[in-house]
């Protein structure tokens, strides 16, 4: 069976990074243009699915001549200039911000007590459902309140678009929470990215990591 990994790679480091998958395979490798990016795939059996966190729609669907072109082309496509907002939630805690070219414009970020689980049965374990069911939605309320005041923040900016489609992270069924009572409610859905619990300094991180390619590397069967 082979060894599978995930990695995410900045636009700029993409084609060096096809470059040097494709030496170490002797140039061996078929490249294929996909709906969300390129496949290497290697005659050693090897396979790299390099996939935008958005792709565009009708992006070409079969076999590519010119490798480097290829990735260059993608890159670009990775890079271009877009305004999203992020939101990052977990029962413990969130950030969300608006985030332009690797930037945060506008971010915010707390932290609020949500009980864990517990074995306890009968009355005791429904007293404290309830009470773990009211603290998150005390902190979907926050998260809500603060997506409101990021995005009316950024609004006010001159070098800031207005975002089109929110990257969620962490808890995703928590975040939608979070974000049915904003405007992003009926917004695009990127993403995920995996966090722990939301800081703000992953919120900066994320300003980076939506511009990164998403990269599956399927290693030669052993």
């Amino acid at each position: 069976m082979s060894a599978s990994r995930f990695l995410e790679v900045e636009p700029r480091r993409l084609p060096g990074w096809v470059a040097r998958y494709t030496d170490a395979r002797g140039g061996a490798v078929a490249v294929l243009s996909t709906p969300a990016g390129l496949d290497l795939r290697g005659e050693d059996g090897s396979l790299a699915h390099v996939a935008l966190l958005d792709p565009p729609a009708g992006r070409p669907d079969g076999p590519v001549d010119d490798v480097g072109a290829a990735a260059d082309d993608l890159a670009a496509l990775a890079a271009a200039p877009r305004t999203l907002l992020v939101c990052l939630v977990r029962r413990g805690g969130w950030t969300v911000g608006v985030v332009r070219d690797g930037s945060v414009l506008s971010g915010s970020s707390g932290r609020r007590y949500v009980q864990g689980t517990t074995a306890a049965g009968g009355w005791s374990q429904q007293r404290y459902a309830r009470r773990r069911s009211g603290q998150a939605g005390k902190l979907a309320d926050d998260a809500s309140s603060a997506v409101a005041r990021v995005l009316d923040v950024a609004a006010g900016l001159p070098s800031g678009a207005a975002p089109d489609a929110v990257v969620v992270g962490g808890d995703r069924a928590l975040a939608d929470v979070v974000l049915a009572p904003t405007v992003a409610e009926g917004w695009p859905r990127l993403g995920p990215l995996e966090v722990g619990e939301p800081r703000r300094v992953d919120l900066e991180a994320a300003a980076s990591r939506v511009l990164a390619l998403r990269v599956t590397v399927h290693d030669a069967p052993g």
